[in-house]
């Protein structure tokens, strides 16, 4: 299963077990004290610090579309606890693809493409696959670090102990015909 998303007018699909949630572009962003190609500063995201990088620039595309109007995909790692805010133009969906039918490519004397390497057709379009592995070994790359969520005693009073848990919500969208 992937997520389909828009990003300079070409379709990309990210692996379902890679995409945390997906949150409109917020209202204001925070500069960082670094420049890198596609990074646009970072965001909070319910308090947490966010990284946000615009997914054409980082693949060398183009989009006309304003920043106010795209989505923040916020890609996992979770195997090393790593999260992006991975800017697009928009969401397209949910998608079922077979692995065996995707199509293989690469580019002669470079390694691993961040995206292409596998792709398959909807629609009479190719759609690239994203490799988020890959997006989070680019050098450069700024990713925020998972925080631990988990159940902790907030206070012990007359009514003993109390604890609070934060759950992760996750944006789920309707499957894509």
């Amino acid at each position: 299963m992937y997520g389909l998303v828009d990003v300079g007018g070409r379709y990309l699909a990210i692996d379902a077990l890679n995409i945390r949630e997906a949150v409109p572009f917020p209202d204001s962003i925070s500069p960082l004290a670094v420049n890198l190609p596609g990074l646009l500063g970072a965001m909070i995201l319910r308090e947490d610090t966010m990284p946000l990088v615009d997914c054409a620039a980082l693949l060398g595309l183009s989009t006309e579309v304003p920043l106010s109007e795209r989505v923040v995909t916020i890609v996992i790692d979770a195997d090393r606890k790593q999260l992006l805010g991975l800017v697009v133009n928009a969401l397209q969906g949910m998608i079922s693809q077979d692995r065996s039918r995707c199509a293989e490519m690469g580019i002669v004397g470079h390694g691993p493409m961040l995206a292409g390497a596998q792709s398959f057709v909807r629609d009479g379009a190719v759609v690239s696959i994203l490799n988020p592995p890959l997006l989070f070994d680019q050098p450069s790359l700024p990713f925020a670090v998972q925080q631990d969520r988990s159940c902790a005693p907030l206070e012990t009073g007359p009514a003993g102990n109390r604890a609070t848990c934060s759950v992760a919500i996750r944006t789920l969208a309707r499957p894509f015909r």
